[in-house]
């Protein structure tokens, strides 16, 4: 299966990108294969760092893992008067 990004839209992509210190992250959840695989890689060739996630439960986990290890102590407390 043969897909093309447009240039508008990769030049769209290089904007955001220069407006990010550090390599600009993405998330990517699709469950086709080669679809997933396609768009990681467009978005790696213009220096995107691309975590592919093949569905929303691994998406999910991926998130909560990578928060908790951000900030693995973190609490909700509440406050009363």
């Amino acid at each position: 299966m043969t897909r093309s990004v447009t240039d508008q839209g990769r030049k769209l992509l290089r904007l955001a990108s220069t407006r990010f210190e550090r390599t600009p992250r993405v998330l990517l959840e699709a469950e086709d294969d080669e679809l997933r695989a396609f768009l990681a890689e467009t978005l790696r060739c213009d220096s995107y760092d691309v975590t592919a996630c093949c569905n929303g439960s691994d998406l999910v986990d991926h998130l909560m893992t990578r928060v908790h290890k951000l900030a693995p102590s973190t609490r909700v407390v509440e406050e009363r008067p």
